[in-house]
């Protein structure tokens, strides 16, 4: 991803504002397709610039100006956006069951879990003993804009009965 470059503003076509909708949206804002499709500053574009300029407590100008393009690398420079080194996760663990026997040949989901739709991200067979272990990069998650090493383990026992 590119930094962000000012000044943008309503109306500009062109492919610093593309950039600049692929960085609202990692963090956190919605843009319309359309002003995505055509690299277009539109309403949505200017209405998302706004909600960030007031949750950082900048000028409400709804362009992108100096302060506003640092204030927006600053965040996504915190989310790792500007790191291209891929990340690769291991989740090492084994089931267990005080009901039930057989526990090789599960499959284990490795899933990342958010607001809506959650996104599988690797899945693994036990061996024989319930033992299993998965290996992933971060790809999936910066496909989806997720730059932050959140996920945690679960350790949710299902009871087959």
């Amino acid at each position: 991803m590119n930094k962000i470059i000012f000044p943008l503003k309503l109306q500009m076509k062109r492919p610093e504002v593309g950039n600049l909708h692929e960085a609202l949206a990692r963090i956190g804002y919605q843009i319309e397709a359309a002003e995505k499709a055509n690299q277009h500053f539109g309403a949505s574009t200017r209405q998302a610039v706004l909600n960030f300029q007031k949750k950082y407590r900048l000028e409400s100008t709804g362009g992108v100006d100096e302060r506003t393009a640092q204030a927006l690398n600053a965040a996504l420079e915190e989310l790792g956006a500007f790191n291209t080194e891929l990340v690769t996760f291991q989740v090492k663990g084994k089931v267990s069951s005080t009901v039930a026997t057989g526990l090789g040949g599960l499959q284990v989901r490795i899933m990342d879990k958010t607001v809506g739709e959650d996104s599988q991200l690797t899945a693994v067979v036990t061996d024989d003993e319930g033992a299993y272990e998965a290996t992933f990069t971060d790809t999936g998650l910066r496909q989806r804009g997720k730059m932050r090493k959140e996920h945690k383990p679960c350790n949710k026992l299902i009871d087959p009965r």
